[in-house]
Order: C-alpha cells, then structure tokens, then sequence
C-alpha cells in the first residue's frame, strides 16, 4: 500500500467560465485533461459567478461533492438545492444551469470506472481504519479541516492524500487535531461494490 501527500501548492488551477477549478490528481498522470482521455479526474471548482453552466463531459460520469455555499442546479430533470456536504452523481453530458456560488470536490470518470464518497470526521488522537471493503483500486482524501497523519506523513487543511487499496486491510488515519476529510474511493466499473454514489441527477 503507497500514499502520497499532495499540497495545495502542486494543485493545477485555472480558469473556467464560472471560476477556478483546481487539478489535483488525475489518472493516468500523464493524461491532458483537455484531451478526454483520462480514466478519472480529481479537482476542486470554486464558483465565482452568481450564474455558470456546468462543461459538458460526454462518455464520462460526475460525482460532486459540496464543501460550502447553496447553489442551485436546474437540468432536464428539475432543480436541486445543494447543501454542505452533499453529494450527487449525474452524467457528464447533462446539461445543468447553476445559480448562486460555492466550493466543490469533482470526480469525472470514464465509462470503465466507478467511485463513492465518504465523510469522516475523527477527534484529536483519533486513529481510523480505512478498510478496503469495496474492492477499490484507490482513495482520495481530500482534507476539509484540522491535519491528519498517513504513513508517517502529516497533511493539511486543503491538501490531499491519495493512497493505493491494495490490501483489503487498508490503512490508518491519525487525526493529529480534530479533524474532518472526504474519502473519494475510486475502482474499475463492474469490480467494486460501492453503494449508491449519492442523488443520482435524472
């Protein structure tokens, strides 16, 4: 099992019609996110704009998950309201008008892999097991407060940690203070056994 710490600083930030949004990881890591030839994408968009549209994304799906703000989206379907700590899952090709602003973690895959999302909040001391009981290829940790330790290395608020499943066993989470992050698991489409990935978007 490997873990890499990934500061802020290393994300890949640039603008998008409605604000930032902020690489962090993206698999293979060679890939160019602008080609659409990647297997799965990680980021962090901040919406600026009291009104954006979301960028198309045909043959991939999208999980998103709120960290602030209560933007509302419209699409075919109807209008959602989202709040802190939701999360939803909607295909990349829909088309969805966003009204009011706020932050977000963003997992785009490809048609051949699937994720989930955990919260976890851990309190000053705390150690969590993160098990790999839905048989993923990976995990992506993404640090909403306070500072957590995986092996042996100590993350940040903001920063993030991807860490290979390899073991079923997994690995420990030291919460160095209380502490709050976003587990985004990710695998291969028809292998994993992840429960529903949040609101689906019809």
């Amino acid at each position: 099992m490997k873990c890499r710490i990934i500061r802020e600083a290393e994300y890949i930030t640039t603008q998008w019609a409605g604000g930032k949004t902020s690489q962090i990881m993206i698999s293979p890591q060679d890939a160019a996110f602008a080609e659409r030839m990647f297997e799965w994408r990680f980021s962090r968009a901040t919406v600026e704009a009291q009104e954006s549209i979301f960028t198309k994304m045909q043959g991939f799906h999208r999980i998103l998950y709120l960290i602030s703000g209560k933007p509302e989206l419209h699409y075919g379907g109807g209008t959602k309201r989202l709040e802190q700590g939701m999360t939803i899952s909607f295909d990349g090709n829909m088309s969805i008008h966003a009204l009011g602003q706020g932050t977000d973690l963003n997992l785009i895959m490809n048609v051949n892999t699937e994720g989930y999302v955990e919260q976890k909040r851990a309190a000053a001391g705390e150690v969590l097991l993160i098990k790999n009981i839905y048989a993923a290829d990976c995990c992506m940790i993404y640090i909403l407060s306070g500072q957590i330790n995986v092996s042996g290395h100590t993350a940040y608020k903001h920063e993030s940690i991807v860490c290979s499943m390899d073991i079923a066993e997994g690995f420990s989470v030291n919460a160095e203070e209380s502490s709050e992050f976003v587990c985004f698991y990710i695998g291969k489409k028809g292998v994993c056994d992840f429960p529903a990935a949040g609101d689906e978007l019809l």
